[in-house]
Parts: C-alpha cells; structure tokens; sequence
C-alpha cells in the first residue's frame, strides 16, 4: 500500500457577520467600500478596556478569478470574488510623549524597552470577503471576536447614525446549538436575531428570515415558554427558524431536560464557532479560504 501524504493545512476562524442594512444588491461592492472607508478614518481607534487601543493599519485587496475557483462555482455571479488581507494593531495607550503606536502615520513605536509587558504593540492579521460580509479571524488571536465587534460597530457609528442601520454578530458554536434538538423537551427558548443578507439555509431559517426582512425589524427578541407539561416544537418553523437563524445572526438560550430528566440551559452568548478551513499546499491559501467560504454561504 503507498503511503498517501496529506496535501493541506487545516487553519480555525472565529466568523464575525457584519450586514448594514441597504437595498443594494452588489454587496461585494457596498463592502468593500466599508472596509476601504473605515481604513482612510484618520486617527481613529477603539478603546479595548482602559490600557489597549485597537486600529485598522493595513488592508489589501486580492481579487481571485472565478475561473480559478472551479466550475462548481460557475452559478455564482460575480467575474472575480474579493478577499482582503487585514492587520489590527493592539497597542498599549500611553500618554503623548510615549505612545507605542502612532494612529496618524499608522507606525509602530517600540515603547520603552526595559517595560515588563513587551512588546507594546501587536500585528493581528485576518482575512475579510465583502461577497458575504464576514471577517475571519484567526483562533487565539491576540484580539479577540468580542474586541473585533466592538471595533467595527464603533467604527460603523462613525459612518451611519446609528446601530439601527447595522448589525455584527459573532457565529456562534453549530455544536452547542445542536444539542438543544436532543433535549427530552425544551421548555423556555430566549432569541435575540437580526435577519441575513441572502445567506442560504434551509426552509425554516428562511421562513424566520423572511418574516424578518418584511416586517422592517432590526432586531428580534423573544421568549417563548411551552404550555404545562408540554414541550415546545422543535420543528415548527417558528422555533426551529428562530434556533436556526441564531446560529450566524444573534444568540440563545435554552432551557430544557435531557433523557436523565435533569435540567440542562445552553446560552451561546460566549460560545463561538469555530470554522476549520482546509488550505491546500500547492494552490495560493487565498483560494483555499474564498472556496471554503463561498460553499459555505453562498453555494
């Protein structure tokens, strides 16, 4: 038997989902121009606690051909599909005449050298694919999901009036999501979602989705309790649409028992996704990672 060598590399992202609200139908082109927008901001960065600082320093567009995708990719109707390679800097916030990164220049300084906590500043590098609106973060980042949202929806209140033009959540652990479908009976169901912008999915997110998007609602929160003795129904559109959509586009909890009769609550607020991308050793790793993502949300 020959020995068959492994022709990849597998590489986890945290997924954040960044939809503004528009009526335009190139989302490619209305992205792109919010990550562009967003990098020519002078000086301007996100406070991350009270001693840390995080800034956009780099961005860089690689348009990939269609045809270098791969006919499975023919339906798709862009010619070329964007993908950016990003860097944060986090840096230390130090008074004037000590700062270790310069917002204006967008340069690092090296901070005082004998400091305990070296070194002052940090390159984070991420990936951003304006077709379907999701940064990629790379697991254990030196910034975490939580401080990325928090950069992009203050950065966002810089370009839109307010958060009711937006929405960013962070996708939220498929695997801890799926085990409330194996609950004896599920008894309270907590949803707080927004609605996509033309993800796929199957015909009960769709049917949330849609109720949504025709309603003009920004957001959706609900609580829904089963009758006495009463499980509510898993597969109802409502719920299981509900259930479905929390998974890329807000957060859960759920309260029910399990075949022991015990009680059991899974709330997905701080667990998240983790997306493993397969990144092939003899092709560009671009291609590799707007493969994996154009199958997962838009093929």
């Amino acid at each position: 038997m020959s020995l068959i060598k492994k022709n990849y590399t597998e590489e986890q992202f945290n997924i954040i989902n960044i939809k503004i609200h528009s009526k335009e139908e190139n989302k490619q082109a209305l992205y792109s121009q919010m990550i562009n927008q967003i990098f020519n901001f002078t000086d301007f960065y996100a406070k991350i606690g009270n001693k840390n600082g995080l800034v956009l320093k780099k961005i860089f567009k690689n348009p990939i051909s269609k045809s270098l995708l791969g006919s499975e990719f023919d339906e798709l109707k862009h010619k070329s599909y964007e993908i950016y390679e990003c860097e944060f800097i986090k840096y230390k916030i130090e008074d004037e005449k000590d700062k270790h990164y310069d917002t204006k220049l967008k340069e690092i300084k090296p901070g005082n050298p004998n400091a305990v906590v070296k070194p002052n500043a940090y390159e984070i590098s991420f990936y951003f694919i304006p077709a379907i609106h999701r940064i990629l973060l790379p697991i254990n980042s030196k910034a975490t999901p939580k401080q990325v949202e928090l950069f992009f929806n203050e950065a966002l209140l810089k370009i839109y009036e307010s958060e009711r033009y937006f929405n960013i959540d962070i996708a939220k652990s498929v695997d801890e999501i799926e085990k409330i479908f194996s609950f004896k009976t599920l008894d309270k169901l907590q949803l707080e979602i927004s609605y996509t912008n033309d993800d796929l999915g199957d015909d009960e997110k769709l049917f949330m989705d849609a109720l949504l998007k025709e309603s003009n609602v920004n957001k959706y929160k609900a609580e829904f309790d089963s009758e006495k003795k009463e499980s509510l129904n898993l597969d109802s559109k409502l719920i299981k649409g509900g259930i479905e959509l929390s998974k890329e586009n807000g957060t859960l909890k759920a309260t029910g028992t399990n075949s022991f009769d015990n009680k059991v609550v899974i709330n997905t607020k701080n667990e998240f996704e983790n997306f493993k991308i397969k990144v092939k050793k003899e092709i560009n790793p671009l291609i590799s990672i707007l493969q994996d993502s154009l199958k997962k949300w838009r093929l």
